[in-house]
């Protein structure tokens, strides 16, 4: 799944904001930002076309047509730069999803199929190869959404927080294996189904429930997509 970072909004976005909240009855509307930070947002905010990593969608285009990736999205009301679209169809030849004409090799289909970052599902598709695939798919969902871990305020918490970590990563300071078994005893605490485990689990590890949540959804979404595609 591929999603947005949080970043401000601007300023015609804020206006925006004000007039919606005024629609039921008169009020006062405040931005959580300062003056000048206000006063530096962009007036417009630039299309999501210009703000994501093109590889995903150049691998859609592929496989719904046959137009070259640059012709089509030259096509779009604001277009990316050239040197943005020739370097995600550089970086898909170099992971075998290319071939030189820009057609979709075998495994290009089956990435265009993966709700997943292009190298992430290569990753995905590797480990099917190597036997690892509950691990890597644990590592890959944790890279493709945002890490799981609260950032405590406080010494105290974030103290915990980082024990937390180092008991999940084995005491090896690896994020990679923190993430494998923090979402593996999550994995062991859904399938429990005690009453208000998964709530007791995160507290309890300083983890973000709702982030936990999205990312088993994430990790049970591909593997039904591998099941599908009989990988």
């Amino acid at each position: 799944m591929a999603s947005l970072t949080c970043s401000f909004v601007s300023k015609a976005s804020s206006r925006q904001r004000k007039g919606r909240g005024g629609r039921c009855q008169q009020g006062i509307c405040y931005s959580l930002v300062s003056s000048a930070r206000f006063d530096a947002l962009k007036d417009f905010q630039d299309p999501e076309l210009l703000r994501t990593p093109l590889e995903e969608l150049c691998l859609q285009i592929k496989l719904l047509s046959n137009i070259p990736i640059g012709e089509f999205l030259s096509k779009a009301p604001s277009p990316p730069e050239k040197v943005a679209v020739r370097d995600a169809i550089l970086g898909l030849q170099r992971i075998g999803a290319l071939d030189a004409s820009e057609q979709l090799t075998k495994l290009g289909f089956v990435l265009g199929k993966l709700p997943l970052e292009p190298r992430l599902g290569r990753m995905v598709i590797l480990a099917i190869s190597f036997g690892c695939l509950d691990p890597i798919l644990n590592i890959v969902v944790s890279l493709g959404y945002r890490d799981p871990f609260l950032i405590p305020l406080d010494n105290k918490s974030r103290n915990e927080c980082n024990a937390a970590k180092l008991k999940f990563s084995g005491n090896t300071n690896s994020d990679h294996l923190c993430n494998i078994f923090a979402l593996k005893e999550y994995e062991n605490v859904v399938k429990s189904r005690r009453d208000g485990g998964v709530f007791s689990f995160c507290r309890k590890h300083h983890l973000s429930s709702s982030t936990m949540r999205m990312i088993y959804g994430m990790k049970k979404q591909v593997l039904d997509n591998l099941y599908t595609l009989r990988l």
